[in-house]
Formats: structure tokens, sequence, C-alpha cells
């Protein structure tokens, strides 16, 4: 992290982190600083999930020639069954009570905030506002420094007049995915949902 001065904050934000394979990186932040704050973004872990596939399929490439056209069925079930390859990292990413609980060691609650990254999507500035508290930031996003674009679903910066709007990444292709296959993944993640809600208080409706 850079070094900052008193009446600057600074920030870093990453998915890896919350991985079980960066397992250390909680203590390793908390030797950094141990009054830092915390932002989780979460959203419906299937959809989640799916995205997640989606991102490595079409922005990442990083399939082998022989992998191209594998589907997302292929990933997150053990061959010729329909149960869960717990150990294809998105599907790992999606137990939030897990992945919290590594952060939970070292850190007090008060120190994270949770935002569904779902209803930042609808409407982004409910969502900041939570920020700048959380953060102690003035007051500064408003209605008047977005603009929905329908295309991509998604909302768009207004700066100086000017539309604003995130990488073509966003928005990427939607994966068809079976009734049944999303059905499965709901089931699985049932408990881990439940859990997660417990661990934070909060009901997501997954």
């Amino acid at each position: 992290m850079p070094l900052s001065t008193i009446s600057q904050k600074t920030m870093e934000k990453t998915p890896f982190y919350f991985q079980i394979r960066t397992i250390n990186v909680p203590e390793r932040v908390y030797c950094m600083n141990t009054n830092i704050k915390l932002i989780l973004s979460v959203r419906d872990p299937v959809k989640r999930l799916i995205s997640d596939y989606t991102f490595n399929k079409y922005v990442l490439q990083n399939h082998r020639e022989s992998q191209k056209n594998f589907t997302l069925e292929h990933y997150i079930f053990l061959p010729g069954t329909m149960d869960i390859n717990e150990r294809y990292p998105p599907v790992q990413v999606s137990r939030y009570a897990e992945n919290l609980r590594r952060w939970l060691k070292y850190f007090p609650m008060e120190n994270i905030l949770i935002v569904n990254s779902d209803d930042f999507t609808r409407n982004p500035v409910p969502v900041l506002k939570k920020i700048e508290i959380f953060l102690g930031l003035r007051n500064y996003f408003s209605e008047s420094q977005f603009v929905y674009d329908a295309e991509r679903g998604f909302y768009c910066r207004v700066i100086d007049g000017m539309e604003k709007c995130a990488p073509p990444v966003f928005g990427l292709p939607k994966e068809y995915v079976s009734p049944e296959v999303i059905e499965r993944l709901q089931q699985y993640y049932k408990p881990h949902n439940e859990d997660f809600s417990k661990l934070v208080g909060k009901n997501f409706n997954w």
C-alpha cells in the first residue's frame, strides 16, 4: 500500500483476498494495519459463480485449447455426477461465510461493510452513501451523477456532462445454464447462504 497523509484515504480492490488459496492474507493485512476498514461486495452466489465462469471464458481466455468448449457443468460437477466439485475456485469463493470467518479472526464486524452488488447494480447511489458513511467520507455522490444505460443494463457516471460507462468487460454474453443446474447449485448453496445470513445479521433472500 502506498504511503498516505492523515487527510487521505487509500483503497485497494481485488477479489482474490477472499479466496481460500489466499488463506494467510487476513493475518498479513492485520499486521499492516489493525484498524483497516474492509468492504465486502457479495451477490447471489449462483449468479456470481456463473459470472465468474463467463469472465474466465470470455475475458481471461485462460482455458487451454482443448478446454475452450467446456461448459460450466464440466467444471462445477464431479465427472459423471451432479455432485458439486468443491475444489473449483469459483465454487469456493461463493461460500461467503467460510471465507468471511477467516477475516473475522482478525477484524471485528464493525470494521467490515457488507455490500450487496445486486443492490448497487439496481441503484448505486444509496450503496455509495453507505460506503461514504462507513469510511468517514464527505457527502459526494448524488443521483444527478448517474444515468442508466438500458443496453448495458448498468448505470454510467456523468462527469462534466459526459457519460462515462464501464468497459465492455461488464455486460458479457449470458451463458445458458439449464434450470436443473441452477436448482442444483441453489440446493448446494442454501446452507452456506443461511450460515452467512446468520453471521452478518442480514437476510439476502438468495
